[in-house]
Formats: C-alpha cells, structure tokens, sequence
C-alpha cells in the first residue's frame, strides 16, 4: 500500500514550486504501483515530515537547516552549490525534477547509502555508476525520446518516466532537434525504446520524426484534440494515439510493457 510523506519545502522560485507540486502530484497516482507518495507539508499537515527540501539560495535556508538539525530524524534534500554536511543529498540547478523524486523514493530504501552525492543536473548516471549505487535493477533502463514544444507536457512525461523508473531521457523541442537525436550515427550506438512526438511539434512534419526513429519499442503520438482520421494515420504507422491531457491509467498501461 502507497505511504503519505509529507516534505518540508523552503524556498523556490514560483516556477520551480510548480514544477515540484506536479512531481508531488504524479507519485500520488495509484495506478503507478509506486510505494510513497509526496506531499507539501503544513502546519496543520497531520504528521510531520519525513523530508525537508530546502534551497539554499532561500534567506530562510540558514534557520531552517538548524532548526532541523535539532530536530533530528529528517533527511535533508539541498539545492544549491554549497551544500552543508548534514545534507543527505544535494543538487545544483537546473533541478531534474523527476531525479529528485527517485532520491526521495531512495531515501526510504532499507539500507540505502546515507553518504551526501551531489547530483548535478548532467552528471546523475555518472555518480551512480561511480559509486555503485542504482535506483532501479539495470533491466529498467530504458532509453526514451520525448519530442513536444510545451515544457509542461515534457515535464509530466519525464516525472511519469522516472516512476517507472525510466531516467535515461533525451528531450527535443522541434522536428530539427529530434531528428538530430536520430540520426544513423546515434541510433547505430544507442536506439531507443520509446519515441514520444508531439503532432504540434515545430519546425517540420512530426511524421518524420517518426518515420526516422526505426523500430522502437513504443512509438507514441500525442495532440490536443486529436482527430479519428489522426488516430487511424497513427495505427496504420504503427504508433499509439493518446490525446491530450493525458489518461493516466492508458499512459501506465503502455510505460509497463518497456520495464
């Protein structure tokens, strides 16, 4: 049964609030099979957190930090270049959103690592491999395309991603930048099992994107409004339609069959 942690969170830009809220919110979901779910805490939060969160670029950081060192019994996730001792981890902006949620699933492993790491936005399987910690058994890893031009959208796919434990996630916001993804080159040293485009993608047809991404695993289409004659295109070209916003149960669905 999923457990209810709740995460004392300092500081943050308003964006980046958001951005934590949607992570929150998606390893709330039943249907992902994940063990614990995330949630702000608040004064009148029934239980105390678990979890602190803090940005170390916050004025309030200092005082956080030592009221929570009194506390004890909390693990302490920081951002930013400095990171205390005390800290369980630590990361540098820009945050991968979706790696700091398979931290926190970490931090309540049995018998995970208390040493700090400090996860860089570009080095995560880098210190991983280093220290031969995993987040997930080396079958889940998956290598993903996500082709959309809205950043939202690619932060749900990413966060929903790593729940399946799925980090290894390569991000185009146009038809040129994904096509570089595949070229023959890149594909002949590492292809991919799942190609996600966006049918509003800019800078050329989405469709050959699709038509250059060979034999994936599961190559899903997506599209705000999406038409049958759009839906039928997809199946004749052996992909899967999901319009938009997203099913979240249809989405678990299809993630399951790449673990």
């Amino acid at each position: 049964m999923m457990q209810r942690v709740f995460v004392r969170v300092v500081g943050f830009s308003s964006v980046e609030r958001h951005a934590l809220n949607t992570a929150f919110r998606l390893s709330q979901d039943r249907l992902s099979a994940r063990e614990w779910s995330y949630e702000p805490w608040a004064s009148n939060s029934p239980t105390a957190p678990r979890l602190a969160l803090i940005d170390g670029a916050s004025p309030d950081a200092s005082e956080a930090l030592a009221e929570l060192e009194a506390l004890g019994g909390i693990g302490i996730v920081w951002v930013g270049s400095i990171s205390p001792a005390k800290a369980w981890r630590s990361f540098q902006r820009p945050v991968s959103w979706p790696q700091l949620l398979s931290c926190m699933d970490e931090y309540f492993t049995p018998g995970a690592d208390r040493v700090d790491l400090d996860f860089g936005h570009d080095t995560w399987p880098s210190v991983l491999e280093s220290t031969g910690a995993h987040m997930f058994p080396e079958h889940h890893l998956r290598r993903v395309l996500l082709a959309d031009a809205d950043s939202d959208s690619r932060l749900y796919l990413r966060t929903k991603l790593s729940s399946f434990g799925i980090t290894h996630i390569d991000e185009a916001e146009n038809v040129l930048e994904a096509k570089d993804y595949l070229s023959p080159e890149r594909l002949q040293r590492m292809g991919y099992d799942m190609v996600v485009v966006d049918l509003d993608l800019p800078g050329g047809d989405p469709w050959t994107v699709l038509a250059q991404a060979g034999s994936p695993r599961l190559k899903l289409l997506t599209q705000h409004r999406m038409s049958f004659t759009t839906r039928m295109s997809a199946r004749v070209n052996g992909c899967t339609a999901l319009g938009k916003p997203l099913d979240p149960s249809r989405l678990n669905e299809l993630l399951a069959k790449i673990q």
